[in-house]
């Protein structure tokens, strides 16, 4: 019973892995553009140029 229960927990994990292989997980914002790296780093970017741009005046 435990062996049994073991192996499907194994094949199940093996198909999950399987699956996060084939199709890499990606985050959109409602499907009009990619949320990745560059994104987030150019948003900072551009917030903290405007942060600094208030702080002189």
């Amino acid at each position: 019973m435990i062996v049994e229960t073991d192996l499907k927990s194994k094949s199940a994990i093996i198909e999950l892995r399987n699956m996060v292989q084939s199709r890499p997980i990606t985050f959109t914002a409602a499907n009009f553009f990619r949320i990745d790296y560059a994104l987030l780093v150019s948003t900072a970017t551009a917030c903290i140029t405007y942060t600094i741009i208030l702080a002189k005046l």
